[in-house]
């Protein structure tokens, strides 16, 4: 993303409440579409306005009420790490304060969350990819920003054992951390996944799953391939890895040789059901998956590399309600408690579920002629959007405008 043009209209009273301090030391913490009904209705109303953000690109983290959390990257060269900076935007008055910074910066997946008053997110660190990947040389960190005091604190996230560069998530679950982890000897025979629930003040393991063994040749076995939390339950998408071809439900040959099994877990982390996932097309590809969302009844399916998912949960099985190219679901800390939306990417067109009929009510998101959306994050009734420009396919860089980034109000629709 380009430099913003100052630009800044807010209108805003509400100023986040804090009441727990970050402990500020670091330490170590040696953890081991197609179907469905499609409404459209009114466009959102625009409430707040368009905001400045002075950097080059960015990596929105957690929206509240009073500001944004964001972080800034910059390259080492092709192939190396990263320096990656943390910093914080006031919307009441544009103030922008650098949390933090961390070195050698590889890859940021594994999720993130907010306890008490705290952001965490998981982070691997290199001095190279080469290193990361080749040699396993890498450190997992958990970062914490404290948000009281605008301060960064990184803890070392070392499970133990042999370990797997990507493959590591974590949740929150009943206060505690809920990881996600694989092992595995760079080159060996196996990878084992499973599931452990850590005390976040203690670092004391209190529960720990089975365990799921893949064996890399042939790829015969189990795995992990995304988790997720909704109430007292875990929800575990499970790939189980096949050798040769077999018949599908359906009558089809699956011949990818994977067959996708979503699991509920109890907080003692005992297996308590399936729910079955015959009723979604092409099945099979689930083993794709780096994301699962549960609210309610409702299931959303993110994929690296195909449609992506949203469905509703009924008697046991998955429905499909949308199945569609770059559907997204917005990032929300509050997804259980608020209503979650959808937007289709490098469009205008934003999705809330009907409360009453559980059909898809789509809205039209417009600010500039010619921009469309590119991300979007969530807080209650709170959104922070960011509309990329439309050149057409033969502009030239000189013809494309900087992105630009709102913050606004959407009561009116998700009441």
């Amino acid at each position: 993303m380009k430099k913003q043009v100052l630009a800044l209209f807010l209108i805003i009273s509400l100023f986040m409440s804090v009441i727990v301090a970050c402990n500020n030391n670091t330490n170590e913490l040696g953890l081991e579409g197609n179907t469905g009904n499609i409404n459209t209705i009114d466009s959102i109303e625009f409430v707040y306005g368009n905001i400045r953000i002075e950097a080059d690109d960015i990596d929105p983290l957690l929206l509240l009420d009073d500001s944004l959390i964001y972080a800034t990257s910059i390259s080492h060269g092709m192939g190396m790490s990263s320096q990656i900076t943390y910093n914080r935007h006031y919307f009441y008055d544009g103030r922008t304060v650098e949390i933090g910074t961390v070195e050698s910066f590889i890859t940021g997946g594994g999720q993130s969350f907010v306890k008490d008053n705290a952001f965490y997110k998981l982070i691997t660190t290199a001095e190279s990819q080469d290193a990361a990947i080749g040699s396993h040389e890498f450190e997992h960190l958990l970062i914490e920003i404290c948000l009281e005091e605008n301060t960064l604190n990184t803890h070392i996230f070392n499970p133990g054992g042999t370990r797997y560069l990507w493959g590591q998530e974590i949740r929150l679950y009943q206060d505690n951390l809920l990881l996600s982890s694989t092992h595995g000897e760079a080159g060996g025979d196996t990878w084992t996944y499973y599931l452990k629930i850590f005390d976040l003040n203690s670092n004391e393991v209190l529960n720990e799953s089975e365990k799921f063994i893949l064996n890399r040749d042939p790829e015969i076995g189990f795995s992990i391939s995304t988790i997720d939390v909704y109430g007292d339950y875990i929800y575990v998408l499970v790939i189980e890895s096949l050798s040769g071809d077999f018949e599908l439900p359906d009558g089809r040959i699956n011949t990818e040789n994977y067959v996708p099994i979503l699991k509920v877990y109890n907080k003692d982390l005992e297996k308590v059901r399936e729910i079955d996932l015959g009723g979604i097309p092409d099945a099979f590809e689930l083993v794709r998956s780096w994301g699962i969302r549960r609210w309610g009844d409702y299931i959303f399916i993110n994929n690296r590399t195909v449609e992506n998912l949203l469905g509703v949960i009924v008697d046991g099985r998955i429905e499909p309600i949308l199945i569609e190219v770059d559907f997204r679901m917005v990032d929300s800390f509050t997804a259980n408690s608020s209503t979650p939306m959808f937007f289709i990417d490098r469009t205008n067109s934003v999705f809330t579920i009907d409360k009453e009929s559980g059909e898809l009510n789509k809205h039209e998101l417009y600010f500039e002629e010619n921009y469309s959306i590119r991300h979007i994050m969530q807080n209650g009734y709170n959104l922070f959007v960011i509309m990329g420009h439309d050149a057409g396919p033969d502009a030239t860089f000189d013809e494309f405008k900087e992105d630009l980034f709102y913050h606004i109000h959407i009561s009116d629709v998700i009441g």
